[in-house]
């Protein structure tokens, strides 16, 4: 599947230098997701239905709903606040936990089911509260250079020899408008969309 088999740097890109090496990874969402870009002050209720009422526009019955730890705590401060008159605020096991074997929760929103799952990864990449809703079957894997086996390599400073195996992947990410990002800014004074 596409979620547990990419990595945090394909997902979301990323830049850096190491040992005086400049280096990028793909663009990943950050570099796809451009249309549906949202930013909030807080979040509420009614936010986060505007926001799933952006993220579905574009056809699909089920969304996952990616975000860093920050994020999932306000949504589910928003959701449980709001109290269980408009949405199933006991969130249950997602089908998908199955599948991905990790642990996925579902909401049930009037537009589809919404996955959440927390990524600890964004919690480093993002410093404010960021998810991602992504229509996963618009997402997979995709290998731009095949697996190449070398052998008896050894890095400087080693004083043994082992083989590996290099490769290139990344993601082909379709149909963008049927991907959001909302980000929470609570300083934030212009550029605010929900």
């Amino acid at each position: 599947s596409a979620v547990d088999s990419i990595g945090s740097a394909d997902a979301y890109g990323h830049t850096g230098v190491n040992g005086g090496t400049f280096y990028r990874t793909t663009g990943g969402l950050e570099h796809f997701v451009k249309s549906k870009q949202h930013l909030s002050t807080s979040v509420t209720y009614d936010k986060f239905m505007e926001f799933c009422k952006d993220a579905y526009e574009y056809d699909g019955e089920e969304r996952i709903f990616i975000c860093n730890p920050a994020m999932m705590m306000l949504i589910n401060q928003a959701l449980h606040a709001n109290g269980s008159g408009n949405i199933n605020t006991n969130f249950e096991l997602s089908p998908k936990a199955k599948e991905f074997g990790i642990k996925i929760k579902r909401i049930l929103t009037i537009m589809g089911d919404m996955d959440l799952l927390v990524d600890r990864t964004m919690g480093i990449l993002y410093d404010k509260p960021t998810a991602f809703a992504l229509d996963m079957s618009c997402i997979e894997e995709m290998v731009l250079r095949p697996d190449k086996w070398e052998e008896n390599i050894q890095l400087p400073g080693w004083d043994f020899r082992m083989d590996q195996i290099l490769c290139e992947s990344g993601l082909k990410v379709t149909l963008e408008k049927r991907h959001a990002k909302w980000e929470i800014d609570s300083g934030a004074t212009s550029g605010v969309t929900i």
